[in-house]
């Protein structure tokens, strides 16, 4: 009995403390550790290209129908660049070329086109996906303006736009809105009368 145990736990011991051996060099850690980044972010942005391509045409259409952001937009002028992950989130990038920048900066232009997105999402909807996000405590917009950043000597306009559709889009959502509260209100300039 006693040698059967030794022939069983001799070879477990050895290729446990292979692994262990393993798994303690740094360099297979990291090895490791992007592997497992990149398989994670590949089921996150497996719909990407079906979600983006609704969000083009959305975005469009919430850019056109704005009277207030003067940028000029046809058919073909926002085109989908890409999407990265944001604290496990897909964030999609939209590219629009302008002549000259808009008027307004792009913290506010962020905040207009947040406003007539939900306006937009309100009364018409979005083609092809859900609406809103539908949680069992929160009902929220499932489109969101995350950035605005514009490039002068480019001549473009990139904007970054959350499509939320899981909790872990909600978390990113909630913590931008919360973050955006928190700067607007210490951004706000008091004068001697207010006070």
């Amino acid at each position: 009995m006693f040698s059967i145990c030794l022939i069983g736990v001799i070879p477990l011991g050895t290729i446990v403390y292979i692994l262990f051996l393993f798994f303690d060099n740094p360099s297979y850690q990291t090895a490791i550790h992007i592997f497992a980044r990149k398989k994670c972010e590949q089921r996150a942005n497996k719909n990407a290209p079906y979600i983006a391509s609704y969000l083009s045409c959305f975005l469009y259409e919430v850019i056109k129908k704005n009277d207030i952001v003067d940028i000029p937009v046809s058919d073909t002028s926002i085109n989908y660049s890409g999407y990265a992950i944001r604290k496990n989130s897909v964030i999609y990038r939209f590219i629009t070329p302008v002549a000259d920048m808009p008027d307004v900066d792009e913290y506010n232009l962020q905040k207009i086109l947040q406003n007539t997105v939900i306006g937009q999402l309100n009364h018409y909807g979005i083609t092809g996906l859900s609406s809103v996000y539908q949680d069992t405590t929160t009902i929220v917009p499932s489109v969101y303006i995350d950035r605005i950043l514009y490039s002068e000597e480019k001549h473009l306009v990139a904007v970054d736009v959350l499509y939320i559709c899981t909790s872990k889009d909600l978390l990113y959502y909630q913590n931008a809105v919360r973050e955006s509260n928190n700067k607007n209100k210490a951004e706000r300039t008091v004068y001697d009368d207010e006070v």
